[in-house]
């Protein structure tokens, strides 16, 4: 899985938090900048945000910054961004990993790209074992004609957690 995103050190992150007032501040300029369709603004905001905040209000600064990207026309960027959200979001962050993922599934699934998707699944596989991505990346090997690849991923999971339609296809 290529991304050209990689994590910044520590040391090129301003840490500094801002105040409460602060954040409540630039919510404000986010949704003004939504109801009024400035998309820069509303990534500026709602990067902003994303860096400065933890929880529920991370996960909706990282929804607002990829719809706002995915509006802008920047769909290469937003991708770039979901991958590093996927790629790199650890410890508290994991939900923001669960929701990169579905949300490159849904892009993927809509272009019907399905190397990507073969992709984004051996990535998610790696890294959380999920019976539901080697299923998923079983079928995606087999829709596209690789059937030695379909069996081995197959093969590899439990009996318990194999899919016996795939195998047999």
């Amino acid at each position: 899985y290529a991304s050209s995103v990689y994590p910044l050190s520590e040391k090129h992150i301003h840490k500094t938090k801002p105040s409460s007032q602060k954040i409540k501040q630039v919510q404000g300029q986010l949704r003004s900048a939504v109801a009024q369709r400035q998309w820069v603004a509303a990534v500026e905001h709602s990067s902003f945000l994303f860096r400065t905040t933890s929880g529920s209000a991370q996960l909706e600064a990282a929804e607002q910054l990829i719809n706002g990207l995915l509006l802008s026309g920047e769909h290469y960027l937003a991708e770039l961004h979901l991958k590093a959200m996927l790629l790199y979001s650890e410890g508290e962050e994991t939900h923001l990993a669960s929701w990169a993922k579905q949300k490159l599934e849904a892009l993927y699934r809509k272009t019907d790209d399905l190397q990507k998707l073969a992709s984004l699944y051996a990535v998610s596989l790696s890294k959380k074992h999920s019976p539901a991505d080697a299923n998923n990346l079983t079928q995606i090997f087999l829709r596209q004609g690789k059937t030695r690849m379909a069996l081995r991923s197959a093969l590899a999971l439990r009996e318990e957690d194999r899919r016996t339609e795939l195998v047999v296809q």
